[in-house]
């Protein structure tokens, strides 16, 4: 892996924690709201709420850098983690435990992944197609 490679995958992952945080941090608040209240209007008077809004603003632009400097075929799988990274946060977060099957899940989607990224080989591709590659999408 290349240094820019390398890079574009940290910035990927970064990007990945910020989304988990701020999904968990979203859901919370959500959860929070009660029942006879206006959702939206409890979001919006809800710290935790805007916590998560600016996790996923950071997120973004975590994803933008990585994007700068590696293919979509290694970031977007990346940002896949998101999912492992939001499992013990929320756990952690409701004083919950996390259930062996649940890591033997988490365990199988990592594997998968490091499958996808090693033999999968993602690489950029051409910057332009020609005609006849374009009949099909078209």
């Amino acid at each position: 892996m290349t240094g820019t490679a390398a890079a574009s995958a940290a910035c990927a992952l970064a990007a990945a924690v910020l989304f988990a945080a701020a999904s968990v941090a979203q859901q919370r608040s959500a959860a929070a709201v009660p029942g006879d209240r206006s959702l939206l209007g409890g979001l919006l008077r809800s710290p935790r709420w805007w916590a998560g809004i600016l996790g996923d603003g950071g997120g973004y632009l975590l994803q933008v850098a990585a994007l700068a400097l590696g293919a979509i075929l290694l970031v977007q799988p990346l940002l896949v983690t998101s999912l492992l990274f939001a499992l013990p946060m929320s756990a952690l977060a409701g004083g919950r435990r996390i259930g062996r099957s649940t890591w033997l899940l988490a365990a199988a989607l990592c594997v998968s992944l490091a499958v996808f990224l090693v033999v999968g080989n993602p690489t950029e591709g051409a910057l332009d197609a020609a005609a006849r590659h374009w009949a099909l999408p078209l």
